[in-house]
């Protein structure tokens, strides 16, 4: 014989009140509900649930998925009822909206694949690729014993996703890439894995696919439960990888000494020192491409370098890559893309890098057609031949970011330098004035880079 489904047992009170509350007794086993219904003033759909731990505020109509307002002992009879009021009126006008309905049935599993198709044409693949591996990874299979918890995270209702999940959720995400760092035999490269900044990465794509719902598909609002508002994220050390003068010495020696004894393609050591050069991202330099260089006349085959050496010559030519795209861009933000502005020795070594006819990339790659996508060996190549451990292209960035005092750049320049948010907005009808802070800035820091290798691009 089959065993009996237990039952949730539903009790009815005329009206929730505080009374009420001083009488309700934790389940023991199973978790039990108490609805209002019956009196005059009831609000029907309005109640409570009370499980083995807590009590909580609740919604419960048919068609919908249950709605937690709160634990009782956070809200009082009253401010919940309000709350409970409101979104009842909400769900009776959400009846008639076909978006409003197709938002309650929809699972955060079917809403994390409508969030990243509607974000495809934004995003760059390999951002897709970083996306949909937090999810796979860590958010929709993520389940625990609780009673509560037991369903997967994927298989929830949107309504259904309450803070106290994500907290779950936070936690458990910290401790499996904790524990699945020390039981790796080799640690991954770039360091040292850490589990909190996975978490809060993958809260935060659980926040933007949430708060996405709320805003284009129009259902049921409310506050977002992943939101930093109700759950904090954990603290995040900040960087202190960097590269000294003595490192910089040894990279420059290095980069010499490979490229005396042809251990590497020229193209390769070019993306190499514009990364070091420029504080760029591997990607902002590897994708660039040739038609983004500004202005043109700069790769023209009768253009001197030696036009670069006069400070006048320069600022009035601005050497710069316009990317149309950038990685802080925001929907319908008024600033979109990113401008790499390039030193004079930048700008000698975009020159010097050999192409087949009619290549459009900046760093070509192995076959004609295709750019260079990684610089992962030969940097590691790199960093042995000169002895130092420890950096990668992201400490080179970081070290980029720490020369510039050094080098006289004002911080609202370095900032634009690293694609940052700047400081404070330039208005566009100075653009001339800005290109002329940023020309020098890319000078400055550059250069003093550039010293630091013990390299000279341009006499």
């Amino acid at each position: 014989m089959e065993a009996k489904k237990k039952t949730r047992k539903r009790r009815h009170v005329p009206k929730i009140t505080r009374s009420v509350l001083e009488r309700v007794r934790l389940a023991v086993e199973n978790r039990y509900y108490i609805m209002e219904g019956g009196g005059f003033d009831s609000l029907r759909g309005f109640g409570l649930e009370v499980g083995r731990a807590e009590v909580k505020y609740i919604i419960r109509k048919d068609g919908f998925p249950t709605v937690r307002l709160g634990l009782v002992h956070e809200l009082t009879p009253e401010d919940a009822r309000e709350q409970a009021a409101t979104k009842l009126r909400d769900i009776r006008a959400a009846r008639g909206k076909a978006s409003t309905m197709t938002g309650l049935r929809l699972t955060i599993e079917e809403l994390a694949q409508r969030f990243h198709e509607a974000h495809a044409d934004r995003w760059t693949p390999k951002t897709i690729d970083e996306y949909k591996r937090l999810w796979r990874l860590h958010l929709l299979p993520h389940a625990v014993p609780e009673s509560e918890h037991r369903t997967a995270l994927g298989k929830l209702k949107l309504p259904e996703l309450t803070p106290a999940r994500v907290v779950a959720l936070k936690r458990d995400i910290a401790a499996k890439v904790k524990a699945e760092a020390k039981a790796a035999s080799q640690p991954r490269r770039g360091g040292q894995v850490n589990g909190m900044t996975v978490a809060n990465r993958a809260l935060q794509q659980l926040t933007a696919a949430f708060q996405w719902a709320i805003d284009k598909m129009e259902w049921l609002p409310g506050p977002n439960p992943a939101s930093e508002r109700k759950v904090d994220r954990f603290k995040e050390r900040p960087s202190k990888a960097t590269i000294g003068p003595e490192q910089y010495k040894a990279l420059g020696q290095a980069l010499q000494k490979i490229e005396a004894k042809e251990l590497l393609p020229a193209r390769t050591l070019a993306a190499i020192r514009l990364i070091l050069r420029t504080g760029c991202r591997p990607h902002e330099i590897l994708t660039a491409e040739l038609a983004w260089v500004q202005p043109p006349i700069l790769l023209g085959p009768d253009f001197d370098l030696e036009t670069l050496a006069d400070p006048e010559a320069y600022i009035r030519l601005a050497p710069r890559i316009e990317r149309p795209r950038g990685k802080g861009d925001r929907h319908d933000s008024e600033k979109e893309g990113r401008t790499i502005w390039l030193s004079p020795g930048d700008v000698a070594i975009i020159r010097s890098v050999p192409r087949y006819t009619g290549c459009r990339w900046v760093i070509p790659g192995d076959k004609e057609g295709t750019h260079l996508t990684s610089v992962q060996k030969a940097w590691e190549l790199m960093c042995k031949l000169a002895s130092v451990e420890g950096v990668t292209p992201k400490t080179a960035r970081h070290a980029f970011r720490s020369q510039l005092p050094s080098a006289g750049v004002e911080p609202e320049h370095g900032m634009e330098l690293l694609g940052h948010t700047s400081l404070r907005m330039m208005e566009k009808v100075y653009w001339h004035r800005e290109a002329e802070a940023q020309s020098r800035a890319a000078a400055l820091a550059s250069g003093h880079v550039e010293k630091l290798l013990g390299e000279n691009r341009v006499n």
